[in-house]
C-alpha cells in the first residue's frame, strides 16, 4: 500500500509538488464544505443508459501504467455525462491551469488486481472491493474519475501523491492552514462541485457523478450500475 512510509523503490512518484509561486496566483477561496457521510447500505438505482467514452479535450496521464501496476496502456474512459462535467469544470479554471485525468472506468478484474497490488483492506476505504454488496464499486460504474490539477502542463500533487493512502490524502486534511495545497484543493473543488460532481472524503483526487457516493451526497438514487467486464 502506498503511504508516507512506503519505500521509493516500491512507490514511484507520479505527481509533482506545486511550484512556490503558485500561491500568489490564487486567492484563499471559500472553505470546503464538511464531508458527507458515505452510504452505509445499498443505494436505490434509477438507471441511466449512457455509454463509456474516451476522455478527450483534457490532458490525461495513464496513472497505473506509469506506476507499474500494469504494462498495458489504459486510456481513461468515463460516462458521457461525466466527461461533459469535467469539460465544464475545466473551462472555469484560471489561465495555465487544467484538469488532468488519471483514471476512469475499471473492469472488475482490474479492480481486483489493485486490491492485490496494494495488499489493500477494502474496509479502510481506499481501494474498493470489486464484489461489494454494500455499495457499487465507484470505478466499475464509469461514474468515478481520478484526477488532479495541472499547472503549465505539469500534473500536481495536492498535498500527497496519487494513491497515497494516509491522512494527507483526505479531502479536509489541509483545510486548517493556508498555503498552496489548501488554495489548490479549494480551486479544484470549486469548479468540480460547480459542474455537478461529488468529492470522496478519503481521497482528494477521487470525484464522481451518478454513482452511489454522488447519490448519497445529493440525496437521490444512483444513475449508473456497474458495467460488464467486456465494455
Amino acid at each position: 500500500m502506498r503511504t508516507s512510509q512506503s519505500s521509493p523503490e516500491l512507490s514511484p512518484v507520479l505527481l509533482s509538488p506545486p511550484p512556490p509561486e503558485i500561491s500568489s496566483l490564487l486567492d484563499e477561496g471559500p472553505p470546503l464544505l464538511p464531508d458527507v457521510a458515505l452510504p452505509a447500505g445499498p443505494v436505490p438505482l434509477d438507471p441511466l443508459d449512457e455509454p463509456l467514452v474516451a476522455v478527450a479535450g483534457l490532458p490525461v496521464l495513464d496513472a497505473y501504467c506509469r506506476l507499474g501496476v500494469t504494462s498495458d496502456p489504459r486510456p481513461p474512459r468515463v460516462r458521457v455525462s461525466v466527461l461533459a462535467r469535467l469539460l465544464r469544470a475545466n473551462a472555469l479554471l484560471p489561465p495555465r491551469f487544467s484538469i488532468v485525468v488519471l483514471d476512469g472506468w475499471r473492469s472488475r478484474s482490474f479492480q481486483a488486481r489493485l486490491v492485490r497490488h496494494y495488499n489493500a483492506d477494502p474496509s479502510a476505504g481506499y481501494v474498493s472491493d470489486p464484489d461489494s454488496t454494500v455499495r457499487r464499486p465507484p470505478h466499475l460504474t464509469g461514474g468515478a474519475v481520478d484526477l488532479t490539477l495541472g499547472f503549465g502542463g505539469t500534473p500536481l500533487a495536492l498535498g500527497s501523491d496519487f494513491d497515497w493512502f494516509d491522512h494527507a490524502a483526505h479531502r479536509m486534511s489541509f483545510e486548517d492552514r493556508d498555503g498552496p495545497v489548501r488554495r489548490l484543493r479549494r480551486l479544484l473543488e470549486g469548479v468540480l462541485v460547480g459542474a455537478g460532481l461529488a468529492p470522496y472524503p478519503l481521497e482528494w483526487w477521487h470525484w464522481s457523478y451518478g454513482d452511489d457516493i454522488w447519490a448519497s451526497a445529493n440525496a437521490c438514487p444512483s444513475l449508473y450500475d456497474t458495467i460488464p467486464e467486456e465494455a
